[in-house]
Protein backbone atom coordinates (compact mmCIF):
# COMPACT_ATOMS: atom_id res chain seq x y z
CA UNK A 1 0.00 0.00 0.00
CA UNK A 2 1.41 3.68 -0.93
CA UNK A 3 1.89 6.12 1.83
CA UNK A 4 1.46 9.70 0.92
CA UNK A 5 5.34 9.96 1.51
CA UNK A 6 5.65 7.10 -1.03
CA UNK A 7 4.01 9.29 -3.42
CA UNK A 8 6.00 12.50 -2.73
CA UNK A 9 8.72 10.54 -3.27
CA UNK A 10 7.49 9.32 -6.73
CA UNK A 11 6.30 12.50 -8.03
CA UNK A 12 9.69 14.19 -6.96
CA UNK A 13 11.29 11.79 -9.43
CA UNK A 14 9.43 12.35 -12.05
CA UNK A 15 10.97 15.55 -14.91
CA UNK A 16 7.13 17.51 -14.63
CA UNK A 17 5.49 16.01 -11.68
CA UNK A 18 1.89 15.60 -11.96
CA UNK A 19 -0.22 18.35 -9.30
CA UNK A 20 -3.57 16.93 -8.55
CA UNK A 21 -5.66 16.44 -5.66
CA UNK A 22 -3.59 13.76 -4.78
CA UNK A 23 -0.64 15.72 -4.16
CA UNK A 24 -2.28 18.50 -2.55
CA UNK A 25 -3.65 15.79 0.09
CA UNK A 26 -0.05 14.51 0.63
CA UNK A 27 1.78 17.50 0.57
CA UNK A 28 -1.48 18.47 3.09
CA UNK A 29 -0.60 15.77 5.41
CA UNK A 30 3.62 16.11 4.78
CA UNK A 31 2.79 19.68 6.47
CA UNK A 32 0.49 19.20 9.20
CA UNK A 33 3.28 16.31 10.72
CA UNK A 34 6.42 18.54 9.86
CA UNK A 35 4.46 21.53 11.89
CA UNK A 36 4.16 19.01 14.92
CA UNK A 37 7.78 17.74 14.12
CA UNK A 38 8.85 21.26 14.06
CA UNK A 39 7.33 21.94 17.22
CA UNK A 40 9.07 19.55 18.93
CA UNK A 41 12.22 20.37 17.97
CA UNK A 42 12.42 23.86 17.62
CA UNK A 43 15.32 23.88 14.86
CA UNK A 44 15.37 26.24 12.63
CA UNK A 45 16.57 25.10 8.94
CA UNK A 46 16.23 27.89 5.93
CA UNK A 47 16.19 25.24 2.90
CA UNK A 48 16.44 24.93 -0.70
CA UNK A 49 15.05 27.77 -3.13
CA UNK A 50 11.67 27.33 -4.49
CA UNK A 51 11.66 30.77 -6.48
CA UNK A 52 10.25 30.42 -10.91
CA UNK A 53 12.69 30.93 -13.09
CA UNK A 54 14.84 33.35 -12.89
CA UNK A 55 13.81 34.29 -9.37
CA UNK A 56 14.47 31.24 -7.73
CA UNK A 57 16.35 32.37 -4.92
CA UNK A 58 13.59 34.84 -3.73
CA UNK A 59 11.84 32.12 -2.10
CA UNK A 60 12.95 29.13 0.19
CA UNK A 61 11.70 26.81 1.95
CA UNK A 62 12.33 27.52 5.92
CA UNK A 63 11.44 25.77 9.07
CA UNK A 64 11.18 28.26 12.16
CA UNK A 65 8.47 29.58 14.14
CA UNK A 66 6.46 31.59 12.10
CA UNK A 67 4.08 34.53 12.83
CA UNK A 68 0.65 33.17 10.92
CA UNK A 69 -2.55 34.80 11.09
CA UNK A 70 -3.95 36.46 14.09
CA UNK A 71 -0.38 37.10 15.22
CA UNK A 72 -0.18 33.19 16.26
CA UNK A 73 3.22 31.64 15.97
CA UNK A 74 3.66 28.39 14.75
CA UNK A 75 7.02 26.30 14.06
CA UNK A 76 6.26 24.65 10.74
CA UNK A 77 7.77 24.43 7.55
CA UNK A 78 6.53 27.78 5.30
CA UNK A 79 7.80 29.23 1.62
CA UNK A 80 9.39 32.48 2.73
CA UNK A 81 10.65 35.37 1.19
CA UNK A 82 14.47 34.81 1.10
CA UNK A 83 14.86 38.49 0.27
CA UNK A 84 16.90 40.46 3.33
CA UNK A 85 14.32 42.86 3.76
CA UNK A 86 11.70 40.48 4.11
CA UNK A 87 13.05 38.93 7.41
CA UNK A 88 11.86 35.22 6.31
CA UNK A 89 8.40 36.43 5.33
CA UNK A 90 5.98 33.15 4.86
CA UNK A 91 4.11 33.54 2.20
CA UNK A 92 2.60 30.11 1.70
CA UNK A 93 2.39 26.67 3.06
CA UNK A 94 3.55 23.61 1.15
CA UNK A 95 -0.25 23.13 -0.34
CA UNK A 96 -1.65 26.79 -0.35
CA UNK A 97 1.86 26.53 -3.06
CA UNK A 98 0.71 27.63 -6.80
CA UNK A 99 0.56 24.60 -9.26
CA UNK A 100 4.15 25.29 -10.43
CA UNK A 101 5.80 26.14 -7.47
CA UNK A 102 4.32 23.15 -5.96
CA UNK A 103 6.39 21.11 -8.75
CA UNK A 104 9.59 22.58 -7.23
CA UNK A 105 8.55 21.62 -4.01
CA UNK A 106 8.18 18.36 -4.71
CA UNK A 107 11.24 18.20 -6.80
CA UNK A 108 13.61 19.52 -3.51
CA UNK A 109 11.74 17.52 -0.84
CA UNK A 110 15.28 15.05 -0.85
CA UNK A 111 17.39 17.93 -0.77
CA UNK A 112 15.14 19.70 2.21
CA UNK A 113 15.23 16.56 4.44
CA UNK A 114 18.73 16.16 4.25
CA UNK A 115 19.44 19.38 4.82
CA UNK A 116 17.01 19.95 7.82
CA UNK A 117 18.44 15.95 8.70
CA UNK A 118 22.29 17.90 9.12
CA UNK A 119 20.63 21.03 11.30
CA UNK A 120 18.79 18.42 13.54
CA UNK A 121 22.49 16.57 13.70
CA UNK A 122 24.03 20.19 14.50
CA UNK A 123 21.69 20.45 17.09
CA UNK A 124 22.35 17.78 18.57
CA UNK A 125 18.63 16.85 18.76
CA UNK A 126 18.73 13.61 16.19
CA UNK A 127 18.53 10.92 19.40
CA UNK A 128 14.37 12.43 19.89
CA UNK A 129 11.82 11.18 18.59
CA UNK A 130 11.22 14.19 16.39
CA UNK A 131 14.36 13.65 15.29
CA UNK A 132 15.30 10.20 14.90
CA UNK A 133 11.77 10.36 12.75
CA UNK A 134 13.40 13.41 9.85
CA UNK A 135 16.49 11.61 9.96
CA UNK A 136 14.27 8.64 8.76
CA UNK A 137 12.22 10.80 6.44
CA UNK A 138 15.76 11.74 5.11
CA UNK A 139 16.90 8.64 4.19
CA UNK A 140 13.23 7.73 2.75
CA UNK A 141 13.51 10.73 0.23
CA UNK A 142 16.96 9.66 -0.31
CA UNK A 143 16.55 6.40 -1.48
CA UNK A 144 13.71 7.73 -3.70
CA UNK A 145 15.77 10.08 -5.41
CA UNK A 146 18.55 8.15 -6.43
Amino acid sequence: METFIDLLVARGRAVEPQVDRQLDNALMRLSLMLEALAAELRVEYLGPEVGLGPGAHVYRLAVREHECEWQRRVWSVRVCTALPHAGWRAEWTLPGASRLRKRIIVRCLPEFFHGYGQAILAAGKDRTNAGMRILELARWFQRGSG
